[in-house]
């Protein structure tokens, strides 16, 4: 998990050194519209799918932003408190560059609109923060078309701030995932809410269990929902029946672990040169510092 995968930020340095305060801009790249019929497109390529699946990003309507913030409070969820540790720990190294900041944010989708990005109507130096280990809900070749926008909208000596997990014991991956409170499982069932309440499904969450575990050959949290019994759900707002079997198993996020040597390999491929490597004490959690070259 990480966080909400719409939306992104660009900080870039200020013209006027002199200016003790900079301004903030949002602009709305993906309207109420435009989020519904990208619903009802990736709700049904991923429930005719074998296996079935669904992207992330749909756990995350009110409800669902509130039950993660309620999973990073849970003890075995250390990622978001080792991020922020990070951070603490090094904002003034960060920040060293950014005297002032006008900070430009852009409500839209990762994978939509990374080439709107303001790079052409801005001066001076960019830095994009992509932060809450996201990035890890990408799979291979989704992360690789990211890097590979990302690198064609910034320009040389432009910057790129990346938080990651990084990759550790399965005992302790597999508890992050299944918290004891049982906070992660109502988060990964929010999404068939989403289904039921936008795209008038029959969704019932109780004929579903959580299903999460960290599979070692790929370096991934592999997040499902497995059908308790053998049923249908209807789905109105895309005329679809959708058969499950006992036992069936739905992909509703993957969460990748990483190394230093794995991030420099893909970002390089981007056009990416790594400037600074942090991580938290216990070596939980990366936060690094990138340039394009």
């Amino acid at each position: 998990m990480g966080v909400q995968p719409t939306g992104g930020v660009t900080a870039r340095r200020r013209q006027t050194p002199s200016a003790a305060r900079g301004t903030v801009r949002i602009d709305v790249l993906l309207t109420d519209d435009e989020r519904l019929a990208l619903l009802r497109a990736e709700a049904r390529r991923g429930l005719t799918a074998s296996p079935k699946q669904l992207p992330p990003k749909w756990f995350y309507d009110e409800r669902g932003s509130a039950l993660f913030e309620d999973i990073t409070r849970q003890p075995e969820y250390y990622l978001t408190r080792r991020e922020r540790e990070i951070l603490l720990a090094r904002a003034g190294a960060i920040a060293h560059d950014y005297p002032g900041l006008d900070v430009h944010a852009i409500v839209g989708d990762f994978h939509k609109h990374v080439r709107f990005l303001p790079r052409d109507a801005i001066t001076g130096t960019v830095m994009m923060a992509f932060l809450g280990s996201t990035i890890g809900n990408f799979d291979e070749v989704e992360r690789a078309r990211f890097f590979r926008a990302l690198g064609a909208v910034l320009r040389p000596g432009d910057w790129f701030l990346l938080g990651a997990d990084l990759v550790k014991g399965k005992r302790r991956l597999d508890a992050a995932y299944n918290d004891a409170a049982g906070v992660t499982s109502q988060f990964n069932k929010n999404v068939l809410r989403v289904l039921d309440r936008d795209l008038d499904a029959t969704f019932d969450e109780d004929l579903f269990d959580h299903v999460a575990g960290y599979d070692v050959g790929r370096q991934l949290i592999d997040i499902r929902l497995r059908a308790r019994v053998a049923h249908k759900v209807k789905v109105g707002a895309l005329g679809l029946t959708v058969p499950f079997a006992a036992g069936e198993e739905m992909r509703t996020e993957i969460s990748v672990k990483f190394t230093r040597k794995g991030l420099e390999t893909s970002l390089a491929a981007a056009g990416f040169r790594r400037s600074r490597w942090w991580t938290d004490r216990g070596r939980d959690f990366s936060l690094s510092l990138w340039r394009r070259a």
